[in-house]
Order: C-alpha cells, then structure tokens, then sequence
C-alpha cells in the first residue's frame, strides 16, 4: 500500500480521533498558532497581497453578490442566487429609475471619476426594509439615481 493510501485509509477509520485532537492541540496553542500565522505573513506578504488582490479582480462579481446576500440573511428577508448578467438580460441596461442607458464602461466605486452613470444594482425594496436579495426584487440603475433614491436630472 502507498503512503499516501495508508494516510487516507488511516483518516477514514480514526476520523473522531484525528478531529479532537486537532481542536484540543489549537486550543492548547492559540498563541504559537497566531504567532506562526503572523511570522508567515510577514515572510510572504507581497505574494499574499497579490493573490488576495488577483482574486478580488477575477471575481469581482462574487465579492459583490456575497455583501448583498449576507445582508439579507442577517435579516432574515431571504435571497436566492443570480447574476448581474442574468439582472441586465432581463431588465436591460436602461436605469428603471430615470430610464436612460447605464454607461457600463463607467467606474462603479464611488469617488472615481464618472461613477455616477455606473452601473449599481438597486433593490426595488430595500433589504433594510424588508426586501429580499432575489432577481425579482433587483432592477439595475446609475450609481448616483441609487444613492439618492431618485432619478438624476443631469448625467
């Protein structure tokens, strides 16, 4: 038998002992665990804030839905997956609140210059009014029409 069978044979039959151990030993050591932890970071911080950053940018549109949903779920208002893709094929790319086109080229943060004809994506009825984080409840709007609830005069 190969080690690497063995080891895998080894954890399937002593699972619950493996697992207690685990936990009794980072119990027992949260201060070397923490101090390994932050030595590592300071070795390899360059490479950490690199592949922190090229998977934000790779997905962008996870880091966004994650926010939404967990806002929802802490209020228990319920929210279903989907896509910004699966948001613009249904409504378009006109903004629902002043129906003019989203520029979808434009920044999206706030502060850059022209985020404001950006595309966000505006819950109908808030989450912290009760609405939930679902397709239905989702149009798509300006940045600016979505941070003040109305539709722009000038874009």
């Amino acid at each position: 038998m190969c080690k690497n069978h063995y080891l895998q044979w080894y954890y399937s039959q002593n699972k619950e002992k493996i697992i207690k151990n685990v936990k009794e030993y980072r119990t027992n050591n949260l201060d070397k665990i923490k101090e390994r932890k932050a030595e590592y970071y300071q070795e390899n911080k360059e490479y950490i804030i690199n592949k922190v950053k090229n998977y934000r940018q790779q997905n962008i549109e996870v880091e966004r839905s994650a926010k939404r949903r967990r806002r929802a779920r802490i209020k228990n208002n319920g929210y279903e997956f989907y896509t910004e893709k699966q948001v613009l094929e249904l409504y378009g790319t006109n903004c629902y609140l002043c129906n003019t086109e989203i520029d979808m080229s434009a920044p999206r943060l706030v502060g850059r210059p022209g985020w404001q004809t950006g595309l966000h994506i505006e819950h109908v009825i808030d989450i912290a009014l009760g609405g939930p984080d679902t397709l239905s409840n989702v149009r798509p709007a300006h940045a600016i029409c979505n941070l003040t609830k109305k539709p722009a005069e000038v874009l």
